[in-house]
């Protein structure tokens, strides 16, 4: 499916990206096209450290989020903390 008109004007002022989970091989979650896009533009990608150590691997600009879950960190002119969680089945 194309992407709407407005499109390329909303993508041209992102600045980060915030990857919230990461599945190798789930590319519902992050496409090829979606990481060639913030490789090429080389915008940071917060995500958690585990996960930052797998994208960063695949040539991504990589932020993980450190410290306690139960602290948050600030983010910008807020805050954000990691929150444990799994996926269910199916």
């Amino acid at each position: 499916m194309p992407l709407r008109e407005t499109a390329a004007a909303i993508l041209a002022r992102v600045t980060p990206c915030l990857i919230t989970h990461f599945h190798k091989g789930h590319f519902d979650h992050l496409d090829p096209a979606v990481m060639h896009w913030l490789r090429s533009r080389a915008l940071p990608v917060v995500c958690t450290p585990r996960d930052a150590v797998v994208l960063a691997k695949t040539g991504l600009r990589t932020l993980p989020l450190y410290g306690d879950p139960s602290s948050p960190q600030a983010f910008f002119e807020g805050s954000i903390r990691t929150t444990p969680c799994t996926h269910g089945e199916d």
